[in-house]
This record gives structure tokens, sequence and C-alpha cells, in this order.
């Protein structure tokens, strides 16, 4: 029998928790439903945004990404005294790794395997009771989501069946004494299960109660009638007559029918990429299942092969029907006759009305233990005539329809096929034409599969075809078919091998409004999915018509529904209705209206642009979306939306393409690569050029030059600028002008050209005043306090940036509000006001969350990670900065995955860890490369420096030093870097070269106003008076140092406490 490992249990058959040796914790209902969701995918990756439609549904918060992360620290804080590591971050989510016996629902269905394969009634009764011995009460007791409940439900009548099994074993154990009590408690907490009403009526009447028996039949009866106007089952109906007569089988096991039926076709010879799925469907005893799936998934041999392995289970035999659903000449007539004939009854007795029909099939497989496949069914209601009455057997149909009806009505279990992953279709490629050729061309062969798409009826196809030519590469192969795949995949003479044969029976079978939906959609390149508003923007049709398309297409299993409402194409799919589009006269019409909407819908969506004059409004009315509405979308769509440019590019749509890439500029901006960003402006560009355009040349420009900045390549993105800034000038938009020089302004900041980039804010904010342009305004003012916060100007800065403060608030313009917020956070740092810059930097992180920018909002944990340094707190600034590392490195941010590599290094250095820092500091220098980034060069030299410092490696301290002054002058690190180099010389026993430059870099603090690091210069100057034997001097700058620490909270202030204490010694 299984058993519990000695490591910890997740325990979710009643209320989720935790148990150890030692104690059982309890989880809070989110941390419990982020556990449940990663334990029913253990050891698979479960996306993010999959696990927070599990833990919230449609209910999410507002930045559901960020709240899913603190779930997962809280779950990995609890567990981590038990079972450390086991949540792991994973693209694009999480992975839980589980061992066996961990979790108690892999316990019970372990334990209910063993009970339903072994022969000995005493086994299976052991192996039962350990399954029900694990529930504590209902399955994920007090978590209510959507998909919690759905889970819990399937587990609950997995529960209720296993406790019916149980009892049939302890009936034919005749120890139906025993039992008595448990039915009583059972009948009364289930009242709805007719199989435990009869196991208690039986029960009763073995225990000489037959008017007890009886009683529960009328009881039961009422109910029904009272509830459902229906009558008990035959099967318990049935049982009542007996016990009326006191039929004498009821006491004895009645014998299994002699004959054994064989009416299932061979297995397939291959059989790859299903194992886990048969694995789980295994546990299925009995009852109706339905294999869908599109055309060539393989739904029959899964059917066929699933069918033998369960043959022993169902002794009475197994029987194969093609319903021919979807066959070219597809039939209406009742199957039963050929259901009926192959459970032998003979054609002579099978009667003309189809209820008696449906009446004799009842009875003749009743009490069998029977497989029945109704094979490419074409919808429910030509499947239930040929349903047998009694539960014990096991019914296994297969359609291309989602026979969503036979879930709904009749109970079936459903079960979607989907394209095999790369492994298992190469397995079935090796299968047909052997394992060397497949290994002598390993990579055609996966560009194969791939060619393929993972279906299984394409790959046979494309096999078949390579065994028939034994000397033909796979790469040749690979090549003719790139040239046409629907055309070419398909065995001549045999429409059940010809790929698009099998997708015109699907394509016919669908009605003419959706099937022009599904070939014009296939035109359009969406890679995410079509969405509702998509097909009706296509389709010329309101919002309701258009959703009752997709779904048509869905149950047909044309389109797949995917998440945030998209429907998706299988890409052999989306070929084969791409060649339809070729044809259709509507195509090139479609194509304007829809990128046309896409364009203004996005406009919509992002609040317009800035960057270019508006366009009018559209000819069509746009459907109002609330913000949250419009933010989903955006994030679902950003795929299509992105391949939409470059569409539209090649295609001729010229001021669309560049126009859509404009829109998507900040929308883009921390979701996806820079490469992709580069990708979207340089098409944009390109249009705008082909077109002769100076708008679409200014804004694509300056996007370039944007991203370019972002990437560390300043000198391109200067080059963007400048061009730019004419090209707005040509076109007479005074607002893109004021960009362009903010653009320039800000990367002569970064190269270090303070005074340069000081000019051109300036110039900028010139223009915006001229114009009135308040929004451009803010921005000017807020660059413009920051350069002259570099050089040490803190007072003027923060006039701007209370200027910029004001009229951000005025216009209501909370992502402006942030953006000053943080750079007054800034100065504020640097006058050593720590809390304050610690309270206001959260203030604008919250406000960035809120607006979902990840891309700024990593930048003020930047900051964050900075004062939290300065003040000490190094474990949290480790945290904000590895925080940052790992979302800059992703969205290729360079700045500021240089910044948080530094940041790691200084964190790392001052809790001595100085192979940590050095390591931090070779990638940083890695990703710096040879990026114009002046501040970032300057923060590695000095950190090297403070290594080497503490190494005791006092040449390498006093190069590095000087290399940091080197790159420092003229800036507003420069008194910083003079500081570094006097406590290097004050190491090297130079006293007088370290007063000299302590003295320089003081002037520099004390101009600045950086408070900290005035205090930091009078202590190395103190030591060096010291050390000179001036000890008046020197106590006269700890003291002042003492002073400006004073009420700060910088860990410095013990230091100038103990240097006063001791008099330096």
């Amino acid at each position: 029998m299984p058993t519990v490992s000695s490591g910890p249990l997740y325990r979710l058959l009643g209320p989720p928790d935790l148990r150890t040796p030692e104690q059982t914790v309890a989880l809070g209902p989110k941390q419990a439903l982020v556990l449940a969701g990663l334990l029913f995918r253990a050891g698979e990756v479960v996306a993010a945004g999959t696990l927070a439609d599990y833990v919230w549904g449609t209910d999410l918060p507002a930045n559901p990404a960020s709240r899913l992360r603190t779930l997962v620290a809280e779950l990995r804080r609890t567990l981590g005294g038990v079972a450390p590591g086991a949540i792991v971050t994973r693209a694009p989510g999480y992975l839980i790794e589980v061992s066996p016996g961990q979790c108690d629902v892999d316990v019970f269905h372990t334990a209910l395997t063993a009970a339903r394969t072994v022969t000995a009634p005493e086994t299976a009764l052991a192996h039962y009771d350990e399954a029900l011995a694990l529930w504590r009460g209902p399955a994920l007791d007090g978590l209510y989501s959507l998909a919690a409940q759905a889970d819990a439900a399937r587990l609950d009548e997995l529960h209720a069946c296993v406790q019916e099994e149980r009892a049939e074993v302890m009936l034919a154990l005749g120890r139906h004494h025993t039992l008595l009590p448990e039915l009583t408690a059972l009948t009364a907490t289930r009242p709805d299960r007719e199989r435990l009403h009869a196991q208690f009526m039986l029960a009763l009447f073995r225990c000489g109660r037959t008017e007890d028996a009886l009683r529960v039949y009328r009881a039961l009866r009422t109910r029904l009638a009272a509830e459902s106007g229906l009558e008990p089952s035959p099967e318990v109906r049935r049982l009542h007559k007996d016990i009326l007569s006191a039929d004498p089988a009821l006491t004895v096991v009645a014998p299994r029918p002699a004959r054994r039926l064989s009416g299932l076709p061979p297995a397939t010879g291959v059989f790859a990429g299903r194992d886990e799925l048969l694995t789980a469907l295994d546990g299925i005893d009995g009852g109706l299942v339905a294999i869908t799936g599109a055309a060539g998934t393989g739904k029959t041999a899964l059917a066929v092969r699933w069918a033998h392995r369960l043959a022993d289970d169902y002794p009475d035999g197994q029987l194969l029907v093609n319903l021919r659903g979807f066959d070219p000449e597809p039939t209406d007539d009742d199957h039963t006759p050929t259901v009926l004939g192959g459970l032998g009854v003979p054609p002579i007795e099978i009667p003309d009305e189809p209820e008696a029909r449906r009446a004799l099939l009842h009875e003749v497989t009743h009490d069998r233990r029977l497989i029945i496949v109704l094979d490419n069914a074409t919808d429910a209601a030509q499947i239930r005539p040929l349903l047998p009455g009694e539960p014990r057997c096991l019914v296994l149909v297969t359609s291309r329809d989602r026979l969503s009806g036979l879930v709904a009505i009749d109970g079936a279990r459903r079960v979607a096929l989907d394209s095999l992953d790369a492994t298992a279709a190469v397995t079935v490629l090796t299968h047909v034409i052997g394992a060397d050729r497949v290994h002598a061309e390993p990579g055609a062969a996966a560009a194969l599969a791939d060619l393929c798409g993972g279906l299984p009826l394409a790959l046979r196809i494309a096999a078949a075809q390579l065994a028939d030519r034994p000397r033909r590469t796979i790469a040749d192969h690979v090549a003719e078919l790139a040239t046409d795949r629907i055309g070419r995949l398909r065995i001549r003479g045999d429409r059940s091998a010809d790929l698009r044969a099998a997708l015109d029976l699907s394509y016919a079978s669908t009605p003419e409004p959706a099937r022009r939906l599904f070939r014009l959609a296939a035109f359009v390149n969406a890679p995410a999915g079509i969405s509702v508003d998509t097909a009706a923007a296509i389709t010329g049709t309101g919002h309701a018509d258009a959703e009752a398309l997709l779904d048509d297409l869905a149950a047909r299993h044309l389109l797949e529904p995917a998440a945030d409402g998209l429907h998706v194409y299988h890409d052999l799919v989306r070929e084969y209705g791409h060649r339809l589009a070729t044809a259709d006269p509507e195509r090139d019409t479609m194509v304007t209206a829809l990128l046309d909407h896409l364009l203004h819908r996005t406009l919509a969506t992002v609040g317009g642009s800035h960057r270019v004059p508006p366009l009018p409004p559209p000819a069509r009315p746009l459907p109002p979306l609330t913000a949250e509405q419009a933010e989903r979308r955006l994030a679902a769509e950003l795929p299509n939306l992105v391949a939409a440019v470059h569409y539209a590019g090649a295609a001729g749509h010229g001021e669309t393409a560049w126009r859509l890439a404009d829109a998507l500029f900040v929308p883009m901006t921390g979701r996806t690569a820079a490469s992709t960003r580069l990708a979207v402006a340089e098409t944009g560009l390109a249009a705008a050029l082909k077109d002769g355009d100076p708008l679409g040349e200014a804004a694509m420009r300056h996007a370039l030059g944007v991203v370019k900045q972002r990437i560390g390549d300043l000198t391109a993105a200067g080059t963007e600028h400048t061009r730019a800034l004419s090209a707005y000038r040509a076109a007479g938009h005074r607002r893109g002008e004021s960009l362009s020089l903010q653009g320039l302004a800000a990367v002569r900041h970064m190269e270090g050209d303070l005074t340069t980039a000081i000019g051109l804010a300036r110039e900028a904010l010139a223009v915006d005043r001229d114009t009135g342009d308040t929004e451009s305004q803010i921005e000017g003012l807020n660059n413009l306090a920051m350069t002259r916060a570099q050089i040490g100007d803190l007072d003027e800065a923060l006039t701007d940036l209370a200027g910029a403060l004001a009229l951000a608030r005025g216009r209501g313009d909370r992502h402006a509000e942030a953006q000053v917020l943080t750079n007054i956070a800034y100065a504020h740092s640097m006058r050593a006001d720590l809390p304050e810059a610690v309270a206001i930097l959260e203030e604008s992180a919250g406000l960035y969350r809120e607006l979902g920018r990840l891309d700024e909002e990593i930048n003020v944990w930047c900051g964050l990670g900075s004062v939290h340094y300065e003040a000490g707190a190094h474990d949290k600034a480790r945290a904000y900065f590895q925080a940052v590392l790992d979302e800059a490195s992703r969205l290729g941010d360079l700045r500021l995955t240089v910044l948080a590599g530094c940041g790691l290094a200084r964190a790392a250095c001052a809790v001595g860890d100085l192979g940590a820092a050095a390591g931090h500091l070779d990638v940083a220098a890695e990703h710096l490369g040879d990026a114009r980034f002046g501040y970032g060069r300057y923060l590695l030299a000095a950190i090297r420096a403070r290594i080497a410092l503490e190494r005791g490696e006092l040449d390498e301290a006093l190069e590095r030093a000087s290399t940091a002054l080197r790159l420092s002058r003229g800036g507003q690190h420069e008194s910083v870097a003079l500081g570094l180099l006097a406590e290097v010389h004050l190491c090297r026993g130079d006293v007088e070269r370290c007063i000299d430059d302590a003295g320089a870099a003081l002037t520099g603090h004390l101009r600045a106003g950086r408070r900290l690091e005035q205090a930091r210069t009078l202590l190395i100057l103190g030591r060096a008076h010291s050390r000179r034997a001036d000890h008046s001097a020197a106590e006269a700058r700890w003291s002042e140092a003492f002073r400006l620490l004073t009420g700060t909270g910088f860990p410095e202030i013990a230091e100038a406490w103990g240097l006063l204490a001791s008099g330096g010694r």
C-alpha cells in the first residue's frame, strides 16, 4: 500500500493545510488557493496568468501579477522550514516540486487505483479504507474561487463514488451488518445518490429488515417525484421488485455473462505523447467519456488504445461503432441496430420502434461490464439513443464537436485533445521512418515535426511519404512541404490520409456566417488569438453575434478558446483558412476596416498620443471600456497589435503602420523586449519614409531614440533624436520638437555632459511655455531638476520639482505625479532626509503599480534600494536591487540592469561578502559592454576601489579610485570620488594628499547640500588630523560629523560617536 512520506504532507482533502511531524500549519485562503493551483499541476510550470485566474477568477485585483508574487513569497516563507525551495519561479510562472506521497490527493488516487486493480476483495477493501481515511471534510473546504470549486466538485464526486464502491465490496464480502450504520449516515448526507440507497436497501434486506428496505425505497421515490418529477432508476426499481418477491438471487453474487465481445480494431503501432493522459484516464470506472478535438488530433487512436488498455477491467467485452458523423456523406440513420448487432442481438430480434430499441439496449447491457466506443459522432443527439443503461459500462465517444450538451445533460467527462509536443512528434516520425534516418538529421526531423504542427494525422502522412521514398532526405522533404503544407500533406487515393480533406469535412459542417469569419480571420496574423472585438470588426456585426460565431467555430475545433476571451487557430488550420481567404472578394475591404478599427481601438485604450496630432474619430463609434477592461484587452492582444504594425507596413498601409506603432510606444514599454520595440519602430519608420511623411518619420525616430537610450546605445539614440527634431520642425509639430529636445537632453545627461543637457532642457521648456503645453512642461521641469541635482544645485532642483508637482496634480496626471515624486525623493535623499525619501518613493511606486507601469516602478525600486543601503538596511537594499535586476534583465533595460548589479555589489561589500560583490560587478560590466553610460562606468570603478580597499590591495584601490575620479569630473559624483580617493590615501599613509582631496570633496558636498557625504568626509578628515597628532582638529571634524548625522538614522553616527569617545584610538 502507498504510504505518506516522512516529509511534509500537503492536505487538500478537507480544509487545506500543511502537516509536518511536529505540527499542522493552517493556510490563509489566498495562500491555500495558490498552493492548490500549483499542486493540481505539480511538476509543471503554471503560467502566472493561469494561477491568478485560479486564485481570483474574474475578480482580479488591480495588479494581479504583483499580488501573486506577494502570495507566492508568503507561501514560500510558510513552507520554508519544511519544504525549502519547493516552489520554483520558472517562466512564464511557477512550479511546485512534490515528492511521491507528499500530497494527500496523490495518495488518495494511488490507493484508489490499487483498490480497483486488485482481485482479492479483502485487499481491495483495505485500499478503499486507506483512500477514504485521508478525507477530513469537503475537498478544498473554505476555498471559493470558481476554479477551486470545480476541482473540489470533481474530488467530492470521486469521493462519493469511492464510498459506493467500498460499499459494494462490503456487500460482496457479506458484511452488511457492519455496513448498515455507515449507509444510514451516507444516505442522509448524500440523499441524491440512488446507488447508495440501493445498497442501503440491499443491506437492510440481508439483515432481515425488509420493511425498512421498502420504506427507504418509498422515501426515495417520494423525494424524487417532488423534486424532479422522476421515478427511481430502472436498477433501483428492479431491486425494489426483487425485495418484494424475496428473490433468492439477492443473497448471492450473480454470475457474469459467459459471452465476451471482441469488437475493437487493433491499436495503432505508434502512440506517443498521451501517456500521462492515459494514466489519468485509467482512474475512470464506467460512465461516459467524450474525447473531442480538431481533425487529425488522434481521437480514435486514443479511444482504441485506452479501450485495449482497460480490456481486463471490462470482461464482458469491447465494441466500436463508427457513427460517420464527419464523413464525406454523413448519415442521420439510427445506429442503435448496429450497436445491438455488435452486442449479439440477431437482426430479426431488433424492433423497428426507436424506444423499443433503446429498451432492448438497456436490457442486453444490464449487469454487464462493457466498453463501447462510439467513433466520429456528430453531436449529442446522435449519441444519446446509444447509451447503455448499465452504469458500470464505459462509453467512449469521439467527435470534432465539443459535445457540450453531452457534458451538461448526460454527465460526460470531456477529454479535449491538442497537438503533440515536439518530443512526442519526433517519436511518431521515428517509429515510421526509423531511428537511423532521424538520428542522421535531428534538426530536420525537429523542423518536420514543427511544420506538421504536432498534429498526429499530419505527422503520419509526412512520415509515410518519407517511408515511401527511402533515399530522400528529411531536409528535402521539409523544403517541399514548406511551400504548400495543406496541399502536400496527403496520400494519393486515400481520403482518410488527406489533411485538406479532413479539414474540409469540419469546414463544410459549419454554418456559412461562421465559415466567413473563419476564413477572413485566418487571413489576419493574430498570434495571441481572435477576440470578440476583432471578430465583430471583421464581420461587421455586434459583439453578441460575433461571440456566437466564434462559439460555432470553437464547437467544431476550427478555433480553440484561449485566455482572456481569445480564440486561437492551430497553425495548420490557420493556413487552411488563409488559403480559403485568398479567393474571398471581401478580403481587402475587411483588412482595411480591421486595421482602421485596431488603430482607433488602441488609441482609445491608451488615451491617444502626445507625439503626433490626433486622428478624426472613427466612422463607427467604439463600444466603451472601463479602465480595467482596456488594460486587460491591451495586455492580451498586444502580440496581435505588434503583428498588425508589421502587416500594415508590408501591405502598403503606411500611415496606419506608423500611427499604430506610435500608439503602442508606451504599452510595449515594460511588456516587451527592447528588440520587439525596435522592430516595431523600424517598421513604422520604413513606412513613413516610403510615404514621405515627416510627421511619421519624426514620431518613429523619437521612439527609436528612446529605446536605444534604454539599451545603452547613446550614440545612436542621440542621432535618432537629432533627426526626429529636424522632422518635427519640418512637420510644424511643436510638441514633438519639445520631446526631441528633452530626448537629446536625457542622452547628454547619461553621457555626463550635464551643461549641454541643462541647455537642451531649458530650450524644450521654453517651447512648452510658448505653446502652453503643461503636460510637456511637467516633463521638462522634471528633467531639468534632476540634471541640476546632478551638479549639486538642490535648491533650484526642488523649486523646479515643486512647480512640476503642482502642474501634475492640477492636471490630474497621476503618471506625471509619480515621476515628480520620485525625483523629489531623490533630492531628499541627497539631503540625508531618508525617512522622507522612503515615504515619497513608496508613494511613487504605488502610483506606478496602479498604472501598470512596471518599467517605471522598478526604477523606483532601485531608488528604494539605494536609500535603504545608505541607511544601513542592507537586507532590504539587496531585496530591492535583486528585484530590479530580475525585471530589468527581462525588459532589456541596460541602465537599470547595471545599476541593480552595482547596488547588489555595494550591499554585499557592506556585509563583508567581497567575493559576491566582485561577482555582481563582473555581471554588471558584461551587461554594460561598450555602452556610453558614464555613471555606470563610474560606479563600477568606485565599487571596485572599495573592494580592493577592503582586501588591503592598496595599489589596486588607488588605481580604481583614480579612474572613478576621472570618470566623474565635472559631475555630481566628483566630490564623492574625491572622498573615496582621500580614504585610499589615508590607508596608504599619505596623510597630506588625504587632507587635500578630502577638503576638496567637502567643498563640493557643502555646495551641493549633501549632508551624508559631508559627514563621511569629515570622519576621514578627522582620522587624517589624528594621524598628524592634531587631536583638536580631529575632534572638531568628528563633532561636526556627529552633529550632521544626529537624527538621520545613518549608521555612520555610531562611528562618529566611537571616534569622539576614544579620541581616534
